[in-house]
């Protein structure tokens, strides 16, 4: 992996529910809109591992209180609605089964929200711990009394103020090395990342557009992209043929290459490596150019290749070492 630093990502509600699609499905919790791109965006750069999604705890329970009201609405409607239309001919609603009284939908909402973010793991709940509610409270109060930020004029805020707070007690944020939220908020929040300044000594963005996140996400594991994206490359057939080609027009006779077993290295060109590649490519710049090292297997065993390729037109450039191993002695 490239990059080590890692990422965290604070969500507000806004960004989670603003899709109604979600009560479309009263037995799912499959995210949409924002918080699904930013998931796929995860997902498909492989970035489980450093680029994290956090959830405080208010959020979630405002999640489950608002699919709470709109489940138990949908219930009181349908009611309604087969009462009105109980009498029309040819019709029988006296089978409904309808959810007993033991029945609490905010139980059934927080296990698939608790699976889910078990399943995916780079999701991650922020919780105000419970020894430090007495700070906390007290802290508030006294910002709501004196209409601090981010309490409205109008004494409103209270939500935003817990967030707040969840994140500048959050235990692990010294575990990132880079921090967002991403609100339709920003104006409530904007003396948060002061506070968070003064607190932790980092720099914490505030963010509303997602497209506009995702791209500076991209900018900070640009190497690491283009690194995943050059090893599925490495893994295709289509390398595999050109790597056939290019080592038989190199050294002539060899057992044909059948697969890639493991790609071992890839780096960038040394200085000491300039000398040689200048003579033989007649080329000066090589900033595009990669070492890798790789395992292929043959008729007889493993082939260890080292080769300089070049990443901008996806290209071998030159075959620098080669040795059949001992397959034993890779496994």
């Amino acid at each position: 992996m490239i990059e080590k630093e890692k990422t965290l990502v604070i969500l507000d509600t806004n960004k989670i529910r603003r899709n109604l699609e979600w009560e479309k499905d009263f037995t799912d919790f499959e995210p949409k809109g924002d918080f699904l791109k930013i998931i796929e965006f995860i997902q498909s750069g492989n970035f489980s591992e450093i680029i994290y999604v956090g959830i405080p705890q208010i959020v979630i329970d405002e999640i489950i209180n608002a699919r709470t009201d709109n489940f138990n609405k949908a219930i009181v409607s349908i009611k309604q609605n087969t009462k009105k239309l109980e009498k029309i001919p040819e019709t029988d609603f006296e089978n409904i089964i309808y959810p007993n009284k033991e029945f609490q939908y905010q139980r059934y909402m927080q296990k698939l929200i608790d699976d889910y973010i078990e399943k995916n793991n780079f999701i991650v709940k922020l919780n105000l711990e419970k020894e430090k509610y007495h700070n906390v409270f007290e802290k508030l109060m006294d910002k709501a009394i004196k209409k601090y930020p981010p309490f409205h004029r109008k004494g409103k805020g209270f939500k935003d103020a817990i967030i707040w707070e969840t994140i500048l007690n959050y235990g692990k944020i010294n575990d990132y090395s880079n921090y967002f939220l991403l609100t339709e908020n920003t104006v409530d929040f904007d003396h948060l990342s002061e506070d968070f300044e003064s607190s932790f000594n980092k720099d914490l963005k505030i963010r509303s557009s997602t497209e506009f996140l995702l791209a500076e996400l991209e900018g900070i594991y640009q190497d690491m992209i283009k690194s995943y994206k050059l090893i599925n490359f490495l893994n295709s057939e289509y390398f595999l043929e050109k790597l056939n080609e290019f080592v038989m027009d190199e050294i002539g006779s060899i057992n044909t290459l059948k697969s890639i077993r493991e790609i071992e290295s890839i780096e960038k060109i040394e200085s000491s490596d300039f000398n040689d590649l200048e003579f033989v490519l007649e080329k000066e710049d090589f900033e595009t150019f990669r070492k890798i090292s790789l395992l292929a297997k043959i008729k007889t065993g493993l082939l260890r290749l080292i080769i300089f390729f070049d990443t901008f037109d996806n290209e071998i450039q030159y075959l620098y070492e080669y040795n059949e191993v001992d397959e034993t002695e890779n496994h």
